[in-house]
């Protein structure tokens, strides 16, 4: 049986790691001094395709974890500017097109990011016991619900683009 979130999925290709039932601290590597992400998830470098699109949803993670333990709104810098990098990055690497394999779509990332953080699970108990979901599950919702809307606020600009600036000089 389904759930009633569209974006919540019990596979995804990028679920790399451990999803916790609550956001546990960020990793050793990232003290929380900086917004950024750690030096050990940037890279110049020409890195595989499926390895870039795990850098992207990593960093992504880690912001949206960030948020979360400073109570700071996505939509506000630092991390609105981090974002909508890495959202450049993600269409630049080709993962926003139909198809697209890995697919960072915000439908595709939501999808990862639910599933890191256990929210598939959570999600369906909640459904079959007909209980509302805990606190911890539906903040993590708004943070998810809060990237889907800038992801694709972002995907329709983008898109819309050239139909706007082509002729300009």
């Amino acid at each position: 049986m389904g759930t009633p979130f569209p974006w919540v999925s019990s596979d995804s290709a990028l679920k790399t790691r451990d999803p916790g039932i609550a956001f546990p601290g960020l990793p050793a590597e990232y003290d929380g001094t900086t917004p950024h992400a750690p030096d050990f998830l940037m890279t110049s470098t020409t890195i595989p395709r499926h390895a870039l699109a795990a850098q992207i949803v990593d960093r992504i993670d880690l912001l949206l974890r960030d948020a979360h333990l400073k109570t700071r709104p996505l939509e506000l810098e630092p991390y609105r500017g981090q974002l909508f990098e890495l959202f450049v990055t993600a269409e630049g690497g080709g993962y926003l097109q139909n198809g697209a394999d890995p697919d960072l779509t915000a439908d595709g990332l939501c999808k990862i990011l639910a599933e890191r953080w256990g929210l598939a699970e959570a999600t369906r108990m909640s459904h079959e016991r007909q209980m509302n979901l805990p606190k911890q599950h539906v903040n993590q919702m708004r943070l998810l619900w809060s990237l889907m809307r800038m992801w694709m606020e972002w995907t329709y600009a983008w898109q819309r683009w050239e139909e706007f600036h082509g002729g300009a000089e």
